[in-house]
């Protein structure tokens, strides 16, 4: 990421920032995922500057002009608004102010955003769901005992979609020091674990764990999920991250790794793959649970969706009982 570095410091440093500040940010400020999408956007502007013969680090009494025209050209191109927004962002971060003012900031450049939502809203990427059932009794209908490999599958099948968890909120789980709720008669009946990372939708406040909540229907994800504590507890080693590949040597997954575990399996239970991806189990999870009657309240904080119109745009799928139940609920939230 040397040439992203680079921009941000001498971004930074035209603005007048010390060389501490500008270290800390280029090496800090953004994850590696968001580094990418910068990236992608920064040779997008490239290529539009080269196709015109301009600069791409245009003087102040040219740079909004370009800036709005390449942003027109991509709400005309009907680019998807999250795309538009990641462009704007990645000019107004690595491009300078004007009259020190954020490109981002500029009345001109927000209503060509506003444009770009009102003239191509997003949209669900799904119209249906699947059914979780039918991954939960395909995993059950396996057979102990399992390889590392099936359980590690398994294990992080049934803490997606018990939780609604997305997959990268899964690979940052913490293994260290999980917190247990016990019944009287002894039996554990939720497990906390720690988060390593924020996660994507967060900007501020303290790291909440996520919850497991055991359940009286195999598979149960609490079962599983102390089973896969006890039987990679010898491969650890130095690392905390509670899913680790496994194949030696034992080290923490990576987000595509998770992904291809959910993806393996959802195909294996007979989930039609060529349509849904691993990011679906969120909505078909939610779906489930709603239609079993759980409140839009308990799923919004189990998600950490932010609003239940999102929840209910882009994850909640059209059925009798889904729309029966949100319904009940828009009263109440």
């Amino acid at each position: 990421k040397q040439w992203y570095q680079r921009r941000v410091r001498g971004s930074l440093a035209n603005q007048g920032f010390l060389n501490r500040t500008t270290e800390l940010i280029s090496k800090a400020a953004w994850a590696s995922s968001t580094v990418d999408s910068y990236e992608c956007a920064w040779r997008r502007w490239e290529d539009w500057c080269e196709q015109r013969g301009v600069s791409s680090t245009p003087p102040d009494n040219c740079r909004l002009q370009l800036v709005s025209e390449l942003l027109a050209e991509m709400v005309e191109a009907q680019f998807a608004h999250s795309t538009i927004q990641i462009q704007k962002t990645t000019l107004s971060n690595y491009l300078p102010p004007i009259n020190q003012v954020k490109i981002s900031d500029n009345p001109v450049i927000q209503l060509i955003i506003q444009s770009s939502w009102r003239k191509n809203p997003p949209t669900p990427r799904y119209t249906g769901t699947w059914d979780i059932d039918r991954l939960l009794l395909w995993w059950n209908d396996k057979q102990d005992p399992l390889s590392l490999y099936d359980l590690s599958r398994k294990t992080f099948c049934l803490l997606a979609l018990s939780s609604c968890s997305r997959v990268d909120d899964l690979v940052n789980l913490s293994a260290v020091d999980p917190v247990l709720h016990q019944e009287a008669d002894t039996s554990i009946t939720r497990i906390d674990l720690a988060r390593l990372k924020p996660p994507k939708q967060q900007r501020k406040g303290r790291l909440e764990p996520i919850s497991f909540y055991a359940s009286s229907i195999s598979p149960c994800p609490v079962v599983t999920l102390l089973k896969y504590l006890k039987e990679t507890s010898s491969n650890r080693g130095q690392h905390s991250n509670l899913f680790l590949t496994s194949t030696t040597p034992y080290r923490p997954i990576a987000k595509q790794t998770g992904s291809r575990w959910l993806l393996s399996s959802m195909s294996d239970a007979g989930v039609d793959t060529r349509i849904f991806k691993a990011h679906s189990s969120c909505g078909a999870a939610a779906s489930s649970k709603v239609s079993k009657g759980v409140p839009l309240s308990v799923l919004l904080n189990s998600g950490r969706w932010r609003r239940a119109s999102t929840l209910k745009k882009f994850y909640l799928r059209n059925s009798p009982a889904v729309r029966a139940a949100t319904a009940d609920d828009d009263n109440q939230l």
